[in-house]
């Protein structure tokens, strides 16, 4: 992920830099920083991006709002638990 991927998902989510921040367990000037700089995100910073969208999904009961990689392992689960209690998930 590069830093325009990450700010042009931030704005399409309608979430604030700080609460964004926040959410990754960043300073606002440290996010502030990593949005401002050209190039890919480093790897401990898309983790935490990626939970914090998982965590926006699932409060807003929207799995769209979470990222691409976070929406498909989501799925995957989702899939493999409803497998476990014997449900056939939908295709």
């Amino acid at each position: 992920m590069n830093t325009a991927e990450m700010k042009a998902w931030r704005e399409a989510a309608g979430q604030t830099q700080t609460a964004i921040a926040t959410m990754m367990g960043l300073g606002l000037r440290s996010y502030q920083d990593i949005e401002a700089a050209e190039g890919e995100v480093k790897g401990r910073h898309v983790a935490a991006l990626e939970r914090a969208s998982l965590r926006l999904a699932v409060e807003g009961k929207n799995l769209n709002i979470a990222l691409p990689a976070v929406r498909r392992d989501a799925l995957a689960y989702a899939e493999l638990f409803t497998g476990l209690v014997g449900l056939t998930p939908p295709r």
